[in-house]
């Protein structure tokens, strides 16, 4: 290593906060940026920015930001007003929670608080005319009544899980798929956004297999 090279790596690591390098689509990134020389780190949670400065010119790096929002509750407030032999014919079925974590809600993102009456009921997630076009069960909480937004960060509800994500393209077809702890989520949907064909991303629990929230790019 060159002693340039290793002034550079220096730098990067002695940086407040330091880069999170996984968030670089390669090492010839990486070694662009330690080469550059002129490194202002902007830290954010979820995302971060590079900026190379001097000269007459600037060149940027941006790892895309990303958008979570939960369900939007008018498609399920009615549910609560029906019997539970309504609801059967719905196929959908009335719980009161007893345990937390243990009834995720997809409109607040938020795990139930004992007590709070939820509804789990099947949910199309992804209506589309693809082959992926998917629907399963979800839970949702009478208390809930706004739909939650999360920016550059993930709510509890997914970092305290197991979680399978899966990349789609404008067509609806899966480009990848991946597990990973959610306390490492941010990592992985760093890496699928970096692949300029991924459109948005589906996250699921990984044990049950059942649709958590939709992220988008911005």
């Amino acid at each position: 290593m060159s002693r340039s090279f290793a002034a550079y790596w220096h730098q990067l690591f002695h940086s407040s906060p330091p880069p999170n390098l996984c968030a670089f689509a390669s090492l010839r990134e990486i070694s662009l940026f330690l080469s550059a020389g002129r490194t202002q780190v902007i830290a954010r949670t979820g995302s971060f920015s590079l900026r190379e400065d001097g000269g007459s010119g600037m060149t940027k790096t941006e790892v895309p930001h990303f958008t979570i929002r939960g369900l939007s509750p008018e498609p399920f407030q009615t549910l609560f007003d029906l019997s539970d032999t309504e609801l059967e014919k719905l196929r959908a079925k009335r719980y009161v929670a007893d345990s937390k974590p243990g009834f995720p809600c997809r409109v607040s993102l938020q795990d139930a608080e004992p007590g709070d009456e939820v509804i789990l009921t099947n949910f199309t997630h992804l209506p589309s005319e693809s082959p992926y076009h998917s629907t399963y069960a979800i839970y949702v909480r009478k208390a809930a009544t706004t739909a939650a937004s999360y920016t550059d960060s993930l709510p509890e509800v997914l970092r305290s899980r197991l979680l399978a994500v899966r990349a789609f393209d404008a067509k609806d077809m899966l480009v990848e798929a991946d597990v990973v702890e959610g306390d490492r989520a941010e990592e992985m949907i760093a890496k699928f956004f970096g692949n300029p064909d991924v459109q948005f991303l589906h996250v699921h629990f990984a044990k049950p297999g059942c649709y958590a929230c939709r992220i988008d790019r911005g």
